[in-house]
């Protein structure tokens, strides 16, 4: 997910934190800028009685805040079910965007962690494919196997969008469970991605040594490169994970393989000037 993103959900977030406040006594300490129509103030504030009264007397329930947020994405942000079926059943907008047009009310959802919502959405009609990121993109990045489970027994489309890999995601924080769910669901563990990367490289790079476990079982090649003949012991070496080096080591990664600087893996690990690391190099070069 880009940082603009990110920010827009933390704000977000703010604001449902706001609402928790309000609950409190305390909204005069809260700048007027900052609230919002009743309608999301009382969702945020979890008045199921209150929200419905409020739609019933001709709430604008597509109406969007001054962040670009539904009420629906509140109350899917706080896991009220009753609040997002009783939405759905009124007619909400489920093709709408939110966060400057960004995110779709699915891919909001599959960034939580609530099936029963996921599966109203789509029941209600939810296209998994209009947004941006694509729910299962979304749900990989934060390793939700549960809904990345849920979602590739619906077939969806497991490659993702330019940009917004699942795989990529998922190689990138860590998550080897989802990553194996991919892997099982048609993903080829040699694909690569954006500069020649494949997920055993993103992991090497990053130091998630479970994800690089679940790259390697699946048959990632240690001696594959990228664009800049780069293999994963030298990516991992660069970026300093000592203990992915050890890991790479162990299965055979090998330490004279050259990138297209003519750069083998004692050379680049002498670059970094870290003691520990080029005798850790040195080891497996010299045996």
């Amino acid at each position: 997910m880009n940082l603009s993103l990110k920010k827009r959900m933390l704000v977000a977030f703010c604001y449902i934190l706001l609402g928790m406040v309000s609950m409190l006594g305390m909204l005069s300490m809260v700048p007027l800028a900052l609230q919002a129509g009743p309608l999301h103030e009382a969702i945020k504030n979890k008045e199921q009685a209150r929200t419905m009264r409020l739609v019933d007397g001709g709430a604008d329930i597509n109406e969007k805040d001054e962040i670009g947020g539904l009420p629906i994405f509140y109350a899917i942000a706080l896991g009220e079910e009753k609040i997002v079926t009783y939405l759905i059943g009124k007619g909400v907008d489920l093709k709408s965007r939110a966060f400057t047009e960004e995110l779709t009310v699915l891919e909001y959802a599959c960034s939580f962690r609530n099936l029963k919502i996921i599966r109203s959405l789509l029941e209600a009609g939810a296209n998994l494919y209009t947004g941006s990121y694509t729910p299962l993109y979304l749900a990989s990045e934060r390793g939700f196997t549960d809904v990345v489970k849920f979602l590739l027994e619906k077939k969806v489309k497991v490659n993702g969008r330019k940009n917004y890999v699942p795989m990529v995601a998922a190689s990138y924080n860590g998550h080897g469970d989802v990553m194996r769910l991919l892997l099982e669901n048609g993903v080829r563990v040699s694909k690569k991605y954006k500069k020649g990367m494949n997920a055993l490289m993103i992991a090497s790079q990053r130091g998630r040594r479970y994800a690089m476990a679940i790259a390697i079982k699946y048959g990632s090649k240690l001696e594959a490169k990228n664009t800049a003949g780069k293999t994963a012991l030298h990516l991992a070496i660069e970026a300093r994970q000592f203990y992915a080096i050890r890991l790479l080591l162990d299965k055979g990664a090998s330490v004279t393989t050259k990138d297209r600087k003519q750069e083998d893996a004692l050379q680049k690990a002498k670059k970094t000037g870290i003691k520990k690391l080029i005798r850790l190099v040195k080891k497996y070069a010299v045996s």
